[in-house]
């Protein structure tokens, strides 16, 4: 997970769950405390709720590793989540930094709410890269809209679909990028109508 603020330490959370390590990335040290914190607390609730086991805490967040080293967080793993700041310039950055970093074989996933993402990542990483759009708290609520790109593989798709399946998810596959994908473009229509 590449960003430690409101997402990606859900998503973490939800893929130590599930068994799998995970990374989590933030260059500042303060975020990544505050993440685990919130990690903590967030198993805490799902224990009293009988959602995981309170004995299930330690070994969950020992699967994550917290890192402000970009490169010790994505140059070995196979699956990078991107859940930095709504912002072009940003996602474009960390896009050319994992280039430079990750296998070619690497997914890219962005969490992006509505940035076509498929402008922004170099050109050699289009077959491999989606947008995997979670939803907040990404620990509870269990949709994801996963995007194809115009370049996107099939086997991007599937793979990505079936791991999210894995953890508890459930994968609302887009076959092309439509600026707010469906639920958001759904509550703007409600939001509308109600006012």
């Amino acid at each position: 997970m590449i960003g430690a603020g409101t997402m990606g330490p859900g998503m973490a959370l939800v893929f130590a769950q599930y068994g799998f390590e995970a990374k989590l990335f933030s260059r500042r040290q303060e975020t990544l405390d505050k993440a685990k914190s919130v990690m903590r607390t967030s198993l805490g609730t799902l224990a009293e709720f009988g959602v995981v086991q309170q004995e299930a805490i330690d070994p969950i967040l020992g699967r994550v590793t917290f890192t402000n080293l970009l490169e010790a967080a994505a140059s070995d793993s196979d699956v990078v989540c991107e859940t930095v700041a709504e912002s072009r310039e940003v996602k474009s950055g960390i896009f050319e930094q994992l280039d430079k970093i990750c296998s070619p074989k690497t997914i890219f996933t962005s969490n992006t709410s509505s940035l076509n993402i498929f402008n922004l990542v170099p050109n050699s990483r289009l077959p491999n890269t989606l947008i995997a759009h979670w939803f907040a708290p990404p620990h509870i609520v269990p949709l994801v809209e996963v995007v194809r790109g115009p370049q996107t593989k099939d086997e991007t798709m599937d793979l990505i679909a079936d791991l999210l399946k894995k953890v508890g998810r459930i994968p609302v596959r887009m076959e092309k990028f439509i600026s707010g994908f469906v639920i958001n473009r759904l509550y703007r229509a409600l939001r509308r109508e109600t006012y």
